[in-house]
């Protein structure tokens, strides 16, 4: 059985708060993936982060750059402020 990081447990269990903490640090030290996981915290409003779309498609247009998933969740955000959702 393979083990995950403390803050990937976290985010599967919508723990953003603590997943955010994690994420943040790991996305400042250079981890493509980061980006991916803080965008997405943003975008859903759950766990105890606030959404936030700038900061959701900010960090989706880092994270494309590296990996394909960022990419689907950048079209999620901008599909959703073309429906009205995002003031």
């Amino acid at each position: 059985m393979h083990s995950l990081e403390p803050h990937a447990v976290a985010y599967y269990r919508a723990e953003y708060v603590v997943a955010m903490k994690a994420y943040k640090t790991l996305a400042e030290k250079g981890c493509i993936d980061a980006p991916h996981f803080v965008g997405t915290m943003c975008q859903t409003n759950g766990g105890g982060v606030p959404r936030d779309y700038s900061v959701a498609a900010k960090c989706c247009l880092l994270a494309a750059e590296g990996e394909g998933m960022a990419t689907l969740n950048l079209r999620s955000v901008k599909c959703t402020a073309r429906a009205g959702a995002i003031p």
